[in-house]
């Protein structure tokens, strides 16, 4: 076999090489029920990489059967046929996979619940489209942990129509910064998709952490300033159309649409960054935009105490228990006196019987106000 023979063949033999790994990465993408939108794009590349080989190998085949022919007059023509049959075959399933995915909805990057596959049935039986949902992110804050959880869940986890592998998919792409961080090292496998979703809920699903976050966001609320205006850096010279346009009053007068150009000016006097624009009017300078004042750090003063000391006398307990009754009453010695004289009274009224003295239901007031007879009034005088 000469030289050029054998480069030829070696060369041949690459182009074939690349059409059996072609058709074993298709054949295990057939075996899948659904394709991911990354196994579909890895398909697509693979196709277009393939296309071209074709033209190749006829080229090399036909030097080959040409030197072949004039060498030794061997009759290689079979290798054409069995190429192009692995080649036709593993092509038009590459095809139809592609075709056939693409056809399905895509939920990747840009997740959406579409009012293609979504609807909801009115009474008349027109059907309502719904607006789409994208996927959530999330990139490691507790203060947006909930609300991911929460979609995610809704939209991806308890879909029992997407496939394991697919959720996996979905759950990295919705991660960003240090989320992300904590499934790095998983494989894409079927079984590492719990163990994933398992991770990210003990680092985030934590009750103190979440308590913790929000109380710090309340702390750091920026505080609001009032607005005044001797922030202002107003030119010198200048007569305002309204010098207290800072202070709320009475609305004087209503300018019309049809006269409010006239009234406005064309000059117009920038203050500054963060500072409101002076405009020119036939009344005064007018005083218009926003004032927006830069962050300032204000000292946090936490409100929250463990302990105090044991001889401070303040029970802050009070504060968060509610308040108890006691288990018996504790009578005052007025309303003792009045209840053993009531239940002298009532034995009086029950057995006929009576002890030494008079009982009257007058009586039982009078223990009740000892030493303030003239508060009963009439009933007294009248006793």
């Amino acid at each position: 076999m000469s030289e050029d023979l054998k480069k030829l063949n070696y060369k041949r033999g690459a182009i074939k090489g690349k059409i059996t790994a072609f058709q074993k990465f298709v054949s295990n993408a057939a075996a899948e029920p659904q394709l991911s939108e990354l196994q579909l794009a890895e398909l697509q590349l693979r196709f277009d990489k393939i296309v071209p080989l074709y033209d190749e190998y006829d080229a090399l085949q036909t030097d080959i059967e040409m030197l072949s022919a004039s060498t030794s007059g061997e009759d290689v023509g079979e290798e054409r046929a069995v190429f192009e049959d692995a080649y036709y075959s593993s092509m038009s399933s590459a095809q139809v996979l592609i075709q056939k995915n693409s056809r399905r909805a895509s939920v990747g990057n840009e997740f959406e619940v579409s009012s293609a596959n979504t609807v909801v049935k009115a009474h008349n039986s027109n059907f309502i489209n719904l607006p789409k949902i994208n996927l959530p992110r999330f990139e490691g804050g507790y203060q947006d942990w909930l609300a991911f959880r929460d979609t995610y869940l809704s939209l991806i986890h308890n879909n029992e129509s997407i496939n394991t592998i697919n959720k996996f998919h979905y759950l990295r792409a919705s991660l960003k910064g240090s989320a992300a961080l904590i499934i790095q090292s998983l494989d894409l496998t079927c079984d590492n998709y719990s163990i994933a979703w398992q991770l990210l809920s003990e680092r985030y699903d934590n009750q103190k952490l979440l308590v913790a976050n929000h109380v710090n966001a309340l702390f750091n609320v920026e505080p609001v300033r009032q607005e005044s205006s001797q922030d202002i850096p107003f030119p010198s010279g200048i007569i305002l159309a309204d010098p207290k346009f800072n202070e709320p009053s009475s609305i004087d007068i209503l300018v019309g649409a049809e006269i409010f150009w006239d009234v406005l000016g064309v000059r117009k006097i920038e203050l500054g960054p963060n500072q409101p624009t002076l405009r020119d009017s036939k009344f005064g300078w007018l005083v218009c935009g926003a004032i927006i004042h830069p962050k300032v750090d204000v000292p946090q003063t936490c409100m929250f105490t463990h302990e105090l000391p044991s001889d401070s006398g303040v029970d802050i307990s009070r504060f968060w228990e509610l308040d108890s009754v006691a288990p018996e009453h504790k009578f005052t010695p007025e309303e003792n006196a009045c209840e053993e004289h009531f239940q002298k009274l009532r034995h009086v009224m029950l057995t006929g019987k009576r002890d030494s003295g008079t009982y009257s239901w007058l009586s039982v007031a009078l223990c009740a106000v000892e030493g303030e007879s003239s508060r009963l009034g009439f009933s007294w005088s009248q006793r």
